[in-house]
């Protein structure tokens, strides 16, 4: 029976946990296992690495296989020294001592690795700290100067709005003086305005004179039509004597031809 020593999943969704177990070859990966040697956390730092090497020998020494992951955890863990040390006879204590130095100088690596790491990390913190920092105090100074160039404005308005003032008030001076002149005319209106009320009231008397100066207006008419009339019927009386008297001055004319001859 071919027998493989790999690793099994477990954990959730993008937070995965190993198991180092032994299982027949034949079947699936997270099928029935053999035996259990250890464990594997990827996730935290520096990763959790717990192997018992009494198991992983004697699966070694009966020819199981390992999977790539599995035998760099070995190497990382001591496993595969420790084996290497048994199989040449090395004593107990000085294999003990290897393994510990070994586990000791992969663990300082793998720590060295991870301040480098958590370095790097508060330094993109850091620069994004003081960015913010920096933004924030921009944007203070930002206000500021709006803040100050908001007052300058208001003050040269006041400014302004007082020099105005003043300019304006000599003017208001001279009104007020011309006033009092004005007072006087005012007043004659004034004065004025009962006579034109006496008038107003005198007219209402006037108006019926005119209306009797209307009505006679007709008879004054009737009048004229009638002289009219007398004056043509004497022009035909006047006219006939006339006619008499250029018949007389032609008959002394022919008498003092008469004569003459």
């Amino acid at each position: 029976m071919a027998v493989k020593i790999r690793l099994t999943r477990l954990g959730r969704k993008k937070r995965p946990f190993y198991r180092i177990i032994v299982l027949d070859e034949r079947k699936r990966r997270d099928g029935a296992y053999l035996d259990k040697i250890g464990t594997y956390d990827p996730v935290v730092k520096p990763r959790q690495i717990i192997i018992d090497h009494d198991l992983a020998l004697k699966w070694l020494n009966q020819g199981a296989q390992l999977s790539d992951t599995v035998k760099n955890l070995f190497r990382f863990d001591g496993v595969m020294l420790r084996w290497d040390m048994s199989k040449r006879d090395y004593d107990q204590v000085k294999i003990e001592e290897a393994v510990k130095e070994h586990r000791g100088r992969n663990i300082s690596k793998i720590q060295s690795k991870v301040d480098d790491l958590n370095k790097v990390e508060q330094a993109k913190k850091d620069a994004v700290n003081k960015a913010a920092e920096e933004a924030e105090k921009k944007a203070q100074q930002e206000a500021q100067a709006a803040k100050k160039k908001a007052d300058d404005d208001a003050k040269a308005a006041e400014d302004a709005a007082a020099e105005t003032v003043k300019e304006e008030a000599p003017a208001k001076e001279a009104k007020a003086e011309e006033a009092p002149a004005e007072a006087p005319a005012e007043e004659a209106k004034a004065e004025e305005a009962p006579a034109e009320e006496a008038k107003t009231e005198e007219a209402p008397a006037e108006a019926p004179a005119e209306e009797a100066k209307v009505e006679e207006a007709p008879a004054e008419e009737v009048k004229a039509e009638e002289s009219a009339a007398e004056v043509v019927e004497e022009t035909p009386a006047e006219e006939a004597p006339a006619e008499g008297a250029d018949a007389e001055a032609a008959d002394d004319k022919g008498d003092g031809k008469e004569k003459a001859e």
